[in-house]
């Protein structure tokens, strides 16, 4: 049997989105020799396909339809405000779109090498790779991403409720939906919903929205959100989630009460966990601790070769 393919570069890579691409060009323009390592089913990484760019694109279409619709507060004499769902989504499409492009021009312009794989630590300097060939690096840094938490309740399976993504693939508005989460996804994703005329109720398990921010934060954004029209729950714990009537049904204990709330669809905003399950960690001499990877100031791995960056990395999830 041959021996596997094996070559060599100061900086390898896992991850090609946002905080990889960084890290390369920096690392490259160093004149370190750096491979970014990327087995994606689309270059770019999540900021730019499921993340910032595409959830602000459609914020921001909200805000827009909002600040129309309180014109006259300004003295402007504005029809009513009406809106295609399509054109919308178009829109945010393009837009995103538009960066992705670039984004594939600057990883595959040569500065730096770019493998098209998914890789796992083989040892703590060696990568391998799909085909079976080899990368050993004298750095390494782990910029993988991160994806939708699993369901805290079996029972959430039954509905299959909404994850971010689906929501970037919408054809059409729900008349109501119950988002679960307080997050900054959850929040972002609540609020476009709202603005555009959903009925939206947001289940929150914490005390507070954003729970690890400050109270002072949290406090007048629930405020604020309150005032535009949204049903908030916070400090809740989920029971159960059933279909009844054709739709929706969220079980759960507030203030000492059980609730029960129907909504045409549920979003499932209940935070993202690292990607970091695949790639063989115990072979680098690392470990997981609740399912992160630990870190100093400087995203160092308790490995000194080993970095962490972006959503992989934390301390928070996006």
């Amino acid at each position: 049997m041959g021996q596997a393919s094996q070559r060599h570069v100061d900086v390898a890579i896992l991850g090609g989105g946002s905080a990889g691409y960084a890290a390369a060009r920096t690392t490259a323009a160093g004149g370190l020799k750096t491979a970014v390592i990327d087995g994606g089913p689309e270059l770019g990484g999540l900021c730019i396909l499921r993340g910032c760019m595409p959830t602000k694109a459609l914020l921001y279409a909200s805000e827009v339809k909002q600040l129309a619709e309180k014109g006259g507060t300004w003295g402007l004499q504005i029809p009513k405000v009406s809106f295609d769902f399509q054109k919308v989504m178009a829109r945010k499409a393009a837009m995103v779109e538009e960066f992705a492009s670039y984004r594939r021009e600057q990883l595959q312009d040569g500065r730096f090498e770019l493998i098209r794989s998914k890789a796992r630590f083989r040892d703590p300097h060696t990568l391998l790779l799909e085909d079976g060939s080899l990368v050993q690096a004298d750095s390494i840094l782990l910029a993988t991403g991160s994806s939708v938490a699993p369901l805290p309740l079996p029972s959430l399976e039954s509905i299959q409720p909404w994850t971010s993504n689906d929501v970037l693939d919408l054809k059409r508005l729900p008349a109501s939906i119950i988002v679960l989460g307080g997050g900054p996804v959850a929040l972002e994703l609540a609020q476009f919903f709202l603005r555009f005329g959903v009925k939206t109720t947001l289940i929150q398990r914490s005390k507070q929205l954003l729970s690890g921010f400050d109270e002072d934060i949290a406090s007048p954004l629930q405020q604020a959100l309150e005032e535009e029209g949204m049903q908030i729950y916070t400090h809740t714990r989920l029971l159960s989630a059933s279909r009844k009537g054709g739709m929706d049904c969220i079980t759960f204990e507030h203030e000492g009460k059980t609730r029960e709330i129907y909504a045409e669809a549920v979003l499932h905003g209940l935070g993202r966990v690292p990607n970091l399950g695949s790639l063989n960690l115990e072979k680098a001499g690392l470990n997981l601790q609740q399912g992160r990877l630990k870190t100093d100031s400087q995203m160092r791995s308790p490995v000194s070769h080993i970095y962490a960056a972006g959503d992989c990395a934390g301390p928070h999830e996006i």
